[in-house]
């Protein structure tokens, strides 16, 4: 029953791997890496619709370095 849980992130996350490599070959690769980067917060915010449990301090926290860099690389 658990599968039935998670299926929806495994499909999101299948797709996301897809679109990915789709996106390499047809923008700049930065704006590919960039998106990527992001990958945790879309991690987390899906957990927390599809599964129904907040994330910790702890995890959001922990997302703020990846924050930085993103926002970093941007305007670098």
């Amino acid at each position: 029953m658990q599968f039935l849980a998670i299926l929806p992130l495994v499909m999101v996350h299948t797709l996301g791997n897809l679109f990915t490599n789709m996106s390499l070959g047809k923008v700049v690769v930065s704006f590919t890496h960039t998106i990527k980067a992001m990958e945790p917060f879309f991690s987390v915010v899906l957990y927390a619709m599809f599964l129904g449990e907040m994330p910790t301090p702890w995890v959001v926290t922990s997302l703020l370095p990846i924050a930085g860099g993103v926002a970093l690389d941007q305007h670098g």
